[in-house]
Order: structure tokens, then C-alpha cells, then sequence
């Protein structure tokens, strides 16, 4: 029985995070992996809520504003919620509840839109450090030829 679903972009993130943390993959029983593709649906989401019903999602996305997003967007799709965001300027703005938020590019996560809108969850993620995404933190701990 699966116990932590990880939550990928692509095909290639998926490969990348596997081979750079491999002891995630060595007990499948216990781990799902899942890209989602670059559309994800909130139908695609509560589909894979059915089918492993007992395993807490890990977003593994890229450690940018789109990744972020994707986060947020996945913790309410949870609940059967959405949500849309809009980039103006340095700002991410959104509503919810029918509050508006500003939130600056520099401060917004998962973890400070939870705050703002106030709701607890399970949900976690993983970014790589100092990098954008899992594939460019490979290219780097991948010596040259």
C-alpha cells in the first residue's frame, strides 16, 4: 500500500529526482510516482486520489513561480477547489474566499499561501536546492566527460 505519491512535471523530472535521490524509489510498495504532464487537471488529480487513496501527495516541481503555482493549485485541488492566479508586475495576485491577496514574487509558496488563506495540509514538496529544477542540479553533479 502506497504511503507518499510523488508528484512530477515530466517524464525527465521524474528520471532526474530518481537518479539523484535513490533511495525514494527503492521500496515501491511504500511510493508512487506520477508526471503529471504540463497540463495537469484538477479530474486528473482526484483520479489518482482514487486510485491510492491512502497516500499523502508530494509535489516535486521545479523551484520557480510555475512550480509554486502548481503547488498551491494542487493543495486546493484536493478539497475540489481551484484557484487562478495572475502574474502583474513583481506581484502574484489571487482570490480566494472572496479575498484579494498581492503577494510578492519573492515571497510566495505553498508554505505563505497556506498562511494567507488560512488551511492545513498534509501536502508537502520537495525543490532542489540551489537549482531551478531537478534536471539542471543533475547536469551539474554529473562531471564532464
Amino acid at each position: 500500500m502506497a504511503r507518499q505519491h510523488f508528484l512530477f512535471h515530466t517524464q525527465h523530472d521524474l528520471l532526474c529526482f530518481c537518479h539523484l535521490y535513490p533511495h525514494w524509489s527503492a521500496r515501491p510498495s511504500n511510493n508512487v510516482f506520477t508526471a503529471l504532464g504540463l497540463t495537469p487537471s484538477t479530474d486528473q488529480l482526484q483520479d489518482l486520489m482514487k486510485r491510492f487513496p491512502n497516500a499523502r501527495f508530494v509535489g516535486v516541481f521545479d523551484n520557480d513561480i510555475l512550480g509554486n503555482a502548481l503547488d498551491c493549485k494542487i493543495l486546493l485541488w484536493q478539497r475540489s477547489k481551484d484557484i487562478q492566479f495572475t502574474l502583474f508586475q513583481d506581484h502574484i495576485l489571487f482570490s480566494y474566499s472572496g479575498e484579494e491577496y498581492k503577494v510578492p514574487i519573492a515571497r510566495f509558496s505553498v508554505n505563505s499561501f497556506k498562511t494567507l488563506i488560512g488551511i492545513r495540509s498534509t501536502y508537502r514538496t520537495i525543490k532542489p536546492k540551489k537549482y531551478i529544477s531537478f534536471i539542471s542540479m543533475l547536469s551539474h553533479a554529473i562531471p564532464e566527460l
